[in-house]
């Protein structure tokens, strides 16, 4: 299995009457990076779509840290599941790049979703996919290979945030910091280090600040694929 996103965002199962229905039932809203949409145990009165940039899901420890769990990106929905089953917030979601959400009232969400079966079938494909991921996700935590789990969350940002120079090679502005990756890929932050260490030693990355470079993304997807 290759190292891709397993779900699929939500606005690429939809056709243009469900699309032109998710729009004209909500608002467009813009943040800046730093913003903190929803805080973890929040109750849910809100759906965002995102049209475009990254938010951060993250949640808090018994001593206070942040804990990054995963990004979304631009197609993503995010509350739905706090939408069906009327739970808190499971996490707290902050903008890690300027957005522009499609912000859609819950009890709105909810008829939109009892009139249009398109919306409610690829609603339930998009959970599908990401309860997948989450068994993927706990599949890489049973390795000790952290070259590998390090390696595919950097193609993930390459698929999101990347601008292709040529054949193999990706430039990627990241908005997370040694340590959110660390998190992320659930290993130490000396682990991150040591592999993009190993990575530059092969020629398979670049690193600079705020950014890296990716020479050889076969080199990486290949090396990811150990942990699926």
């Amino acid at each position: 299995m290759t190292a891709e996103r397993q779900g699929t965002p939500l606005l690429e199962l939809l056709g243009t009457v469900e699309l032109d229905a998710l729009r004209q039932a909500g608002h467009v809203r813009h943040h800046e990076p730093g913003a903190v949409l929803f805080v973890e145990g929040d109750g849910c009165a809100q759906v965002y779509v995102l049209l475009a940039g990254l938010l951060k899901l993250s949640k808090s420890t018994v001593d206070g840290r942040e804990v990054l769990l995963e990004i979304r990106g631009s197609g993503d929905v995010i509350g739905e599941l706090s939408a069906i089953d009327g739970q808190p917030r499971s996490a707290t979601g902050t903008v890690i790049t300027n957005v522009e959400l499609l912000v859609i009232a819950v009890d709105r969400f909810q008829s939109l979703m009892a009139e249009h079966q398109v919306l409610s079938n690829a609603i339930m494909a998009s959970i599908a996919g990401r309860l997948r991921e989450a068994s993927y996700r706990r599949l890489e935590m049973g390795t000790s290979d952290a070259l590998a789990r390090v390696c595919l969350r950097l193609v993930e940002l390459a698929e999101m945030l990347g601008n292709r120079l040529d054949a193999a090679s990706i430039l990627v502005h990241s908005p997370i910091s040694q340590q959110e990756l660390a998190e992320w890929a659930g290993v130490s932050r000396d682990a991150v280090v040591r592999s993009l260490k190993t990575m530059r030693d092969l020629g398979w990355l670049v690193t600079g600040r705020g950014q890296f470079m990716i020479l050889d993304i076969d080199a990486l997807r290949r090396r990811a694929a150990a942990v699926r």
